[in-house]
């Protein structure tokens, strides 16, 4: 989507939300690469993009399982943060898209049922989520 023009990344990114919106849970099978997109698509200099690009993880976060998502986009926000850790080795995502990885991260866990993800995450015992 980098060499599109702001036009034609709009429509892209349109197009995904409504895939999105049809496939639902389906989208699963796909969630690795639609997951890289949106961390550019939510760093675009198009508002309108970006929007559609936040939208379409909200998206993501409501039809995707918490526990799935967070195997693909913790490993990523580490590799993009410059952490140097062994679940983060084999992730290929760029250090400029951490904005962006803490961009979708943050509309998956608002759209996502909340029981859901205190399944999905180990707690520290220190740490309370009640």
């Amino acid at each position: 989507m980098g060499d599109w023009n702001g036009a034609t990344r709009l429509k892209a990114i349109s197009l995904v939300e409504i895939l999105l919106v049809h496939a639902e849970d389906n989208a699963t099978q796909h969630a690795e690469i639609l997951l890289q997109a949106l961390y550019k698509a939510c760093q675009d200099e198009d508002g309108q993009v970006r929007d559609k690009a936040m939208t379409c993880s909200r998206l993501l976060g409501h039809y995707i399982a918490p526990e799935v998502l967070c195997r693909l986009v913790l490993p990523a926000l580490l590799t993009s943060s410059g952490a140097t850790t062994k679940v983060a080795a084999n992730v290929a995502v760029s250090s400029r898209v951490c904005a962006g990885c803490l961009t979708v991260l943050s509309e998956i866990v608002c759209a996502s049922d909340p029981q859901r993800i205190r399944d999905s995450i180990q707690v520290p015992p220190f740490m309370s989520l009640d």
